[in-house]
């Protein structure tokens, strides 16, 4: 999958190199107007139901974690610059639904899933895990 930035496309090729190869283009659409949306940059689809993105927030010069649960697996995620959000993806329509909004130029994207296990507790913000796994204390 590439993105097109600007056109506010996702570029997705099937059997590359294949005699059979082909290309889809997916157009994500503001939902108010049907118009295409702009500065889109990464995107990514979601492989667990639960886990964290991480995302640069350029203009503030973070890079933000943001934990996550209930996803659907498959789902499709994008950073998209004009609307300053990370926005979900309806896969079938191309119609995207801000879900973190007031970014500042967001960039980059990355999801990471976690497992909950006996045992194990996710680590809370600010707290280093221990070499265990439990969170310090």
């Amino acid at each position: 999958m590439l993105s097109s930035g600007d056109d506010g496309q996702l570029v997705f090729v099937q059997n590359p190199g294949l005699r059979n190869q082909s290309v889809y283009f997916l157009t994500l659409l503001a939902p108010a107007t049907s118009m295409h949306v702009a500065g889109l940059d990464d995107a990514i689809f979601i492989t667990a139901p639960q886990g964290s993105f991480y995302l640069s927030d350029t203009s503030n010069n973070q890079i933000l974690e943001v934990e996550v649960t209930g996803l659907t697996v498959g789902s499709l995620w994008a950073c998209v610059g004009n609307w300053n959000a990370l926005v979900s993806v309806d896969m079938s329509t191309g119609t995207v639904t801000a879900v973190v909004p007031n970014l500042n130029g967001p960039h980059g994207l990355d999801f990471l899933p976690y497992q909950l296990q006996v045992g194990h507790l996710p680590r809370p913000k600010g707290r280093p895990a221990s070499p265990s796994g439990q969170p310090s204390r």
